[in-house]
């Protein structure tokens, strides 16, 4: 008995003595750092295969892994990837040619749809691997021109037809 009532004791002093938490109080507009807006870039990228060439005039030789935060705000190439059962799918095709320029920022933003997959080029970076419902994605400089494969690292898949080809031009 003399035990119950000193662990009661015991745990009444332990809470009693436990910081009490501060409600999280929202930044006012002031203090709010300014950042730039993200959607403009998007919008002034084009497609045109031209307007890519002048783009990216004197950015051979890049680093090949760079930090996101270091790299330049010239054009982004970005692929929204979905990965189901053995085939990766892209604006509706099933393992497409991936085709870029040389010096392209390129993001790789990878959904798995049905199953556990990722996705990777040994050149030039992979994603985590996600489960189904699950997303992440890969940034990185395609500095290297020529052909290479994008797969799927799980089980037999890439075996089983989940790959294709990352072209850098």
């Amino acid at each position: 008995m003399r035990i119950t009532i000193l662990l009661a004791f015991l745990a009444i002093a332990i809470v009693a003595c436990a910081p009490v938490e501060q409600p999280i109080q929202a930044p006012s507009p002031e203090e709010l750092p300014t950042v730039p807006d993200a959607e403009e870039p998007a919008e002034e990228t084009s497609n045109d295969e031209d307007t890519m060439d002048e783009d990216h005039s004197g950015m051979e030789g890049s680093e090949q892994t760079m930090d996101p935060s270091e790299m330049s705000d010239d054009v982004e190439v970005v692929f929204e990837v979905s990965g189901v059962n053995f085939a990766f799918i892209i604006d509706g095709e099933r393992n497409p040619d991936m085709v870029v320029n040389q010096g392209d920022r390129v993001r790789v933003e990878f959904t798995s749809d049905s199953g556990v997959h990722d996705w990777v080029v040994d050149e030039f970076g992979s994603t985590e691997i996600v489960q189904t419902g699950g997303s992440t994605f890969v940034e990185f400089v395609a500095d290297q021109a020529g052909t290479f494969e994008y797969y799927c690292t799980v089980g037999s898949h890439r075996q089983q037809g989940m790959r294709g080809n990352f072209i850098v031009q």
